[in-house]
């Protein structure tokens, strides 16, 4: 069992938003537009971003379900792996590698971020909205980690990558039933 009583064993963040609907069901619009509403950044991009945030925040949930799910949609559980042991050398392209150079230093040291580093993204070719986009991850996910090991949120490996096989299909949403359009 988690450490809260609205978090059974084996249950994932879903169950803190249910747990309190009018708190987290804005959260879940702004996160389903984020995530998976118009942007530069493909949905792969933007899930790969989401493991990647998870894996330097250290948490195995939702690094493990955004990895499952990146994987399926094109960047392989080695890629994610190799970004956290050295971004550099990591089997990325060029942009992709300064957009998540910046996401890495927004996500572990955000005091230092400065003009320069700003302009290095858009310098390797992304527009603004891709960097604002890139920023929203980022923070989310971060935040995500947080309420996930407040909560004490462990999952099962094989619940992870059916967690990645469920959102990587297109149609997929994290709004709740009741909140959807379509």
């Amino acid at each position: 069992m988690g450490f809260t009583s609205y978090v059974p064993e084996g249950a994932g963040i879903g169950a803190v938003y249910a747990a309190d609907r009018r708190v987290w069901d804005p959260f879940l619009e702004f996160t389903h537009e984020l995530m998976r509403g118009p942007s530069p950044l493909s949905v792969a991009e933007r899930e790969l971003i989401a493991a990647y945030v998870s894996r330097l925040c250290a948490c195995d949930y939702c690094a493990g379900a955004h990895g499952a799910t990146a994987a399926r949609l094109g960047f392989p559980a080695a890629v994610l792996d190799a970004l956290v042991a050295d971004l550099d050398s990591a089997p990325v392209s060029d942009a992709l590698r300064a957009l998540l150079g910046f996401v890495r230093l927004l996500t572990l040291t955000p005091t230092r971020i400065s003009a320069e580093d700003v302009a290095a993204v858009t310098a390797a070719g992304w527009g603004e909205l891709a960097l604002n986009h890139a920023i929203g991850i980022a923070s989310r996910y971060v935040m995500a980690t947080r309420i996930s090991h407040a909560h004490g949120i462990v999952v099962a490996p094989e619940k992870l990558e059916e967690a990645g096989r469920i959102m990587a299909d297109p149609d997929w949403t994290c709004l709740p039933a009741d909140r959807r359009v379509g």
